[in-house]
């Protein structure tokens, strides 16, 4: 026993250990990104030492996502370093290890800031087809900000193919996209504010650069802040103001330097040997891109910035007449920039293809979509018909049905002109709108139709009917001692002759009063007006008119209200509601029912009818 509790706590303990190392780690992850973060901009070398520590714990404690991180702040440190090979080696790390552990997110995030660099290495091409997989990423993820991000690096992709127009256009829409990251709002401001340069717009690109110079300071993000002072010199170099574009150059370069970052040094230093040249300080010039030259020897620079090296040396030795090293100079840049042209070539046609495959794209999806309309169409074209033979075919019936009913009001009130006596024989008044059997329920749907799930027979539909159900032992008359408890109960007494003639003659009268007519009328109130019980009524209507009592007063009701419908235009008027009233029926669907079971139409419908028809 105390070997097993001590196995547990020392299990306990591992246990314990282990998640308070994974915390730890996790803490210690946590505050080593925050000061990648802290120094990424400012001290791009402390942050690659932070990096490195970074991704040293993240993978010791199988931090994956923190691992891809770690990647790619390297990759992206290396880039500000101008270590090209080590930039490309970390971003396809930080790539795969998104992939492997299959976040989307981060893989789009890393693929983007690749494809970025990319571009800025004119890699064009490259870019292009990185920046195409990454849409299709962001449609998937639904990530509009990252979508939008995407569309305004290929705005980059056409100015640089000095399509201006088409960048401008791209860059205005980014402009009003893009809202959340300040970086991305950095980055569109850049763009916008060069593409007005390139236009000749000059008030226009100042006002953005004011905006992002005092925006990247408030925010202190200093490489965007090197951005806005290379494109302010880029502008008054423009309005050939060159004392303020040597000035801004300076500032950037101040800025540069105290980052270390190599790769902003060197191009801010080429700007500043092409405002020389445009100044005519030409040993200067020649001088500073010698420094250029020489470096390129050590880490060679991309082609695009070597070929403007060797041009402004062709052009400034030539100012000072030494053609010699002029020509070698101008044969060297024809030659990077046959290299340069078939980059352009290159990227042209591969942005062609894009666009091919853009519009092959959209004219599928307007098919599809055309085909889904046209598909949608034809069932609401179907179901339009169908509906149209439905109400059709309902109207055809509900005619025939009202003018078997009118034929039925003609016949009855023929009969009644030709007898002597007021009212026919008791015997015969059920037979005057109905048939001997109970009219069947039709199935065809009227005009506002009431589905009715109770039947004659269900106690609960209606208060006649739970009264004729009822036994009610206390009101049976006593005017024949011979009916005895166990005969009631089981029906089978026998009444006399006399009796029920009596009765009759009674509920004749009772009829002609149009009692049936009042919402009291049930069996219990009729019994107590013709002074006899529940038990005789009930059986001397079932066995004399061949009805239950709840159908009896249903049909005097109906036979009733058809008559007076057709004759009284204010009675049709009235809401279904309140004819329901009128003649005795609590519940206007209790009223719609009989009204449908005794005619085959509804009382809205027959009141259209007859309407229409005193209207002709």
């Amino acid at each position: 026993m105390k070997y097993f509790i001590r196995r547990s706590t020392l299990f306990y303990c591992i246990t314990l250990l282990f998640i308070m190392n994974f915390a730890g780690a996790q803490s210690k992850s946590k505050s080593l990104n925050d000061s990648i973060v802290k120094y990424f901009f400012s001290n791009p070398n402390k942050a690659k030492t932070y990096s490195h520590k970074f991704l040293k714990i993240a993978k010791q404690n199988n931090l994956s996502k923190e691992e891809s991180n770690a990647y790619f702040y390297i990759a992206d440190l290396c880039g500000a370093m101008s270590q090209k090979d080590s930039v490309f080696y970390y971003y396809d790390k930080a790539i795969q290890k998104a992939i492997d552990i299959d976040n989307k997110e981060i893989l789009l995030y890393h693929k983007i800031n690749k494809a970025n660099y990319l571009f800025y290495q004119y890699y064009y091409e490259e870019s292009l087809a990185l920046f195409e997989e990454c849409i299709k990423l962001a449609k998937k993820n639904i990530d509009i900000e990252s979508y939008n991000f995407i569309l305004v690096a290929q705005g980059k992709i056409h100015y640089e193919l000095e399509n201006y127009d088409k960048a401008l256009y791209i860059f205005k829409q980014g402009i009003k996209s893009v809202t959340r990251q300040t970086s991305a709002i950095l980055s569109v401001k850049h763009n916008l504010a060069k593409t007005y340069i390139k236009l000749n717009e000059i008030d226009s690109a100042f006002t953005l650069i004011n905006e992002g110079i005092q925006l990247s300071t408030k925010k202190d993000i200093p490489n965007y802040k090197i951005a806005f002072l290379q494109i302010e010199a880029s502008a008054y170099i423009e309005r050939k103001q060159y004392l303020n574009a040597r000035k801004s150059y300076d500032k950037a370069l101040l800025i540069s330097n105290e980052m270390e970052s190599l790769e902003d040094s060197n191009i801010i230093k080429l700007d500043i040997a092409r405002l020389l040249t445009l100044e005519k300080k030409h040993l200067e010039a020649i001088n500073l891109l010698n420094e250029l030259n020489e470096f390129d020897k050590k880490s060679p620079f991309v082609v695009e910035i070597v070929s403007e090296i060797y041009y402004l040396l062709a052009e400034n030795y030539k100012s000072i007449n030494e053609f010699s090293k002029s020509n070698d100079y101008y044969q060297k840049f024809i030659e990077k920039s046959k290299k340069l042209s078939q980059k352009k070539i290159e990227t042209i046609d591969y942005l062609h293809k894009i666009k091919v495959a853009e519009v092959e794209e959209q004219k599928f999806d307007q098919s599809k979509q055309k085909w889904t309309l046209a598909g949608m169409l034809l069932v609401v074209s179907l179901c339009i018909l169908l509906y149209f033979f439905y109400i059709k075919k309902r109207d055809t019936l509900n005619q025939d049905k009202f003018e078997a009913l009118l034929q039925k009001i003609s016949n009855y009130e023929e009969e009644l002109s030709a007898k002597t006596v007021g009212l026919p024989a008791i015997d015969n008044v059920n037979h005057l709108l109905f048939d001997d059997k109970e009219v069947e329920r039709t199935t065809v749907l009227e005009e506002n139709p009431i589905a009715y799930q109770e039947t004659e027979e269900d106690n609960n539909t209606d208060e006649l009917e739970n009264e004729e159900e009822e036994f009610d032992s206390e009101i049976i008359s006593q005017e024949d001692d011979s009916v005895i408890i166990d005969d009631v109960l089981n029906n089978s007494f026998v009444i006399k002759d006399g009796t029920i003639t009596e009765i009759l003659d009674k509920l004749i009268k009772l009829e002609e009063k149009k009692y049936f007519l009042k919402q009291e009328c049930t069996l219990h109130s009729v019994a107590k007006k013709l002074k006899t019980n529940t038990a005789y009524l009930s059986k001397i209507v079932n066995n004399e008119l061949g009805k239950s009592f709840s159908t009896y007063i249903n049909e005097l009701r109906i036979n009733y209200i058809i008559i007076e419908l057709k004759n009284n235009a204010k009675l049709r008027s009235y809401s279904v509601n309140a004819i329901a009233e009128e003649v005795g029926y609590k519940r206007p669907e209790s009223f719609t029912k009989y009204f449908k079971d005794a005619t085959g139409i509804t009382p809205a419908v027959y009141i259209r009818k007859i309407s229409k028809l005193k209207e002709v």
